[in-house]
């Protein structure tokens, strides 16, 4: 990748500070965004290079790539702002863990530009780069910034796997079913059956 400079909205958020911490350590020049002035003070006091822009079409303005880090209740709001100021040499990422809906909301609002759905599929406290990461391109523009993004994550350690909006929301549904499964059922033993009595039948691991 040939960027330089990186917008985040939603910037000073808990996972918008993990990639503007993560871009400056990079070399990218950092402008971030958000909705809360408290945070953005406290995001320039522990990140100095970061820049606070006034509001998101100022942050976007001279970005190679926009990271888009929202709640899903404010994201449509959000590409609609910034859909018409965005030229056709910039990149639009979102890092929501949907993605059929968000990339669809993109492709309707921000048409002059790549966009590409991602999900970083790793929380605010990872202090690694070996982690999972998704993309999620839908066309040939996309796909094939996808595959420059992928190699580009991949030389720092990222694992990163390219499917579909779709597929992804599935594969999504059924790890997050498969979690809810179990708490349940450990979650009914321990109602139903006491601890004395478990231990008194369970063997060596």
């Amino acid at each position: 990748m040939n960027f330089k400079t990186v917008s985040i909205i939603g910037g000073a958020g808990r996972m918008g500070r993990w990639f503007s911490e993560f871009f400056i350590k990079e070399g990218f020049d950092v402008t971030v965004s958000g909705r809360t002035r408290d945070k953005l003070d406290q995001l320039k006091r522990d990140l100095p290079s970061v820049k606070i822009a006034q509001g998101n079409i100022e942050a976007i303005k001279d970005a190679d790539m926009v990271v888009i880090s929202v709640p899903p209740q404010t994201f449509e709001s959000v590409v609609a702002e910034i859909g018409p100021w965005l030229n056709p040499k910039q990149v639009v990422i979102d890092i929501s863990s949907l993605k059929e809906i968000p990339v669809k909301l993109m492709h309707k609002h921000i048409r002059r530009c790549i966009t590409l759905g991602t999900h970083p599929v790793f929380g605010p406290s990872a202090k690694d780069y070996h982690q999972n990461f998704v993309l999620t391109p839908t066309r040939e523009r996309e796909r094939k910034f996808a595959f420059d993004f992928k190699e580009w994550l991949e030389e720092r350690g990222f694992n990163v796997s390219i499917i579909s909006p779709r597929k992804h929301d599935k594969l999504m549904g059924a790890v997050l079913g498969l979690s809810h499964f179990i708490g349940i059922a450990v979650s009914d033993t321990w109602l139903d059956l006491s601890l004395k009595e478990l231990r008194g039948v369970g063997g060596s691991s």
